[in-house]
């Protein structure tokens, strides 16, 4: 029994021994077969097919890569060509309505100023013919009717003072030359620093006029222009409105009041007042003067007090002329009109001629008709705006993920 297992032992012993060394030195594995010719040759083709076939593929990518780039190029240069047509449109529009607003502006301007020198030109006339009627008023209507055989010269001095509360005072000083021949014609010259209440700025005009109420012309010239204005018909009209004032003055009813003497005359009414104050001389001529009261009741113009304007007048039958008036009129101030430096003699010819070098414009001619304007040409049609398309290749979206 003893040896039987020491048998046993011995045998386990053995195995377990064998199987260490069969781990620990394996047996070598059978060497694979060695592939033959033809298998080497299929494998060889193989690769070179798949080469050719990624060869292939590169090439493609890279052709469809060249032409995107080219399509986006010729996409960006048309792009940019259109963008400069616009620009240039846009520009070519702008300056043709710069142009079209300048132009505008420019015939505005031009409008303006003829209107202006309307203006400017019958301000003119008008003050020309309202200081030609003043100074014929002044003149005792010397431009209306015929005065022969009293020559003169002089010169006449218009003043003007308003007096305030305070002490302070506005004074204002014209001076005018008068002319007049044995045959009656006339002639006024006088630069105008103040007309009425209004002064002048800057260098005053000065007004030249000549009447001949024989022949019924009349000149308003104008130094500065060397034009000379004729005027055919002023003096009818100013006979026409002497022959109105003498018919109104001859309507208005005169009564003597009881407690005045025979010298003083009151309207009907009550307010003016004409005494007769005598005969004095004046700058050497006999002068009759007369002095006119007017009065305003006290609330007519919202005055606590009555008002009253009085007016003297001193009139030379030598001359047939007013060589004086005062005026006082406690709302304005006083003014004086005077004739200075009296000459009796016949004052030269020239001076009622109009020099040759000015130019004659007839007030009086007829006015040629005014002529329909011509129709404005309608506007253009607007030229159209082509429409743009966009290709394919600009809807793609700029994200495009290349292959």
């Amino acid at each position: 029994m003893k040896s039987t297992r020491l048998l046993v032992v011995l045998v386990s012993s053995m195995m377990a021994l064998a199987s260490v060394r069969g781990q620990q030195n394996p047996s070598p594995s059978p060497s694979p077969a060695q592939p033959t010719a033809e298998q080497k040759a299929a494998r060889e083709k193989q690769l070179a097919e798949r080469r050719a076939e990624m060869k292939k593929r590169a090439v493609e990518r890279e052709a469809n890569a060249a032409k995107r780039v080219s399509e986006r190029q010729a996409t960006a240069a048309r792009r940019d060509q259109e963008r400069k047509i616009r620009v240039a449109e846009q520009s070519a529009k702008r300056q043709a309505m710069a142009a079209k607003r300048t132009a505008e502006r420019a015939n505005n301007a031009k409008r303006a100023a003829e209107r202006d020198a309307r203006v400017k030109r019958s301000e003119e006339r008008r003050t020309s013919h309202e200081t030609f009627r003043f100074l014929s008023s002044k003149m005792n209507a010397d431009f209306a009717r015929v005065v022969r055989g009293a020559p003169y010269s002089a010169v006449a001095v218009t003043e003007f003072v308003q007096q305030f509360v305070d002490g302070n005072q506005i004074v204002r000083r014209n001076e005018a030359a008068y002319y007049r021949d044995s045959e009656g014609r006339v002639r006024v010259e006088q630069k105008l620093n103040t007309i009425g209440k209004w002064s002048a700025d800057g260098d005053a005009p000065r007004i030249v006029m000549i009447g001949d109420p024989v022949s019924g012309e009349y000149y308003d010239l104008d130094p500065r222009t060397r034009t000379a204005m004729k005027n055919v018909g002023l003096g009818k009209r100013l006979q026409e409105q002497k022959l109105r004032q003498q018919r109104d003055e001859a309507g208005t009813k005169q009564v003597e009041p009881k407690s005045t003497d025979s010298l003083t005359k009151v309207s009907a009414d009550g307010r003016r007042r004409t005494e007769s104050l005598g005969s004095q001389r004046i700058e050497g001529v006999e002068a009759q003067g007369t002095r006119a009261v007017t009065t305003i009741p006290a609330g007519e113009i919202g005055n606590t007090l009555p008002i009253e304007i009085t007016e003297e007048r001193w009139y030379s039958p030598e001359l047939q002329a007013l060589v004086m008036t005062k005026r006082h009129d406690p709302r304005s101030g006083d003014t004086t009109y005077r004739l200075t430096n009296i000459k009796r003699h016949d004052p030269e010819r020239s001076l009622f001629q109009v020099p040759a070098d000015y130019t004659i414009v007839d007030r009086s001619a007829p006015k040629p008709p005014n002529l329909p304007k011509p129709p404005k040409p309608p506007n253009p049609a607007p030229k159209p705006v082509p429409q743009q398309t966009k290709t394919e290749t600009e809807k793609r979206s700029k994200s495009q993920v290349f292959d």
